[in-house]
């Protein structure tokens, strides 16, 4: 480990450089890994409601990474899948899920290995003005071998 000289107040002051800010330990713990093995990078956004309208109710979709979006302009944080073209827009009361699957190491290796996906529900919404309105949400399924298992 290197020793520093830093002067405060005008005296001499030997610090270690690995603890001069109170408990911070290293600036490699700010170093992010990437997580998911998909390229985001020409991915556009979808909402579930498309995606249903346009392969309906059964479809199987292979999660290929979860994030959380800081975007929206409804919320601070929203909940985001990627599925094989798209980012997928989930409802915001699936961000706890979202933030559950990020810290899960058995979680990240399963969606790097094809082994989760998600079907899409439609339910109806009460609103407080008494209408109701159509929306949906993903159901989290199993891939495995090919074959989905609740």
């Amino acid at each position: 480990m290197k020793t520093i000289k830093i002067i405060i107040a005008g005296t001499p002051c030997e610090m270690r450089a690995r603890s001069f800010i109170m408990g911070f330990t290293s600036f490699a713990s700010f170093n992010r890994e990437r997580l998911f093995d998909v390229d985001t990078s020409d991915f556009d956004y979808i909402k579930l409601k498309d995606l249903y309208e346009r392969d309906g109710a059964e479809q199987i979709y292979t999660v290929r990474g979860v994030y959380i979006g800081t975007k929206s302009e409804y919320a601070d944080e929203s909940p985001l899948v990627a599925i094989d073209d798209f980012y997928v827009n989930l409802p915001q009361f699936q961000l706890l899920e979202i933030k559950e699957m990020l810290n899960s190491k058995q979680a990240i290796n399963a969606i790097n290995a094809g082994e989760a996906g998600f079907i899409i529900e439609e339910y109806v919404k009460k609103l407080k003005s008494g209408a109701r309105k159509r929306c949906y949400k993903a159901v989290w399924v199993d891939i495995v071998s090919g074959d989905t298992v609740d």
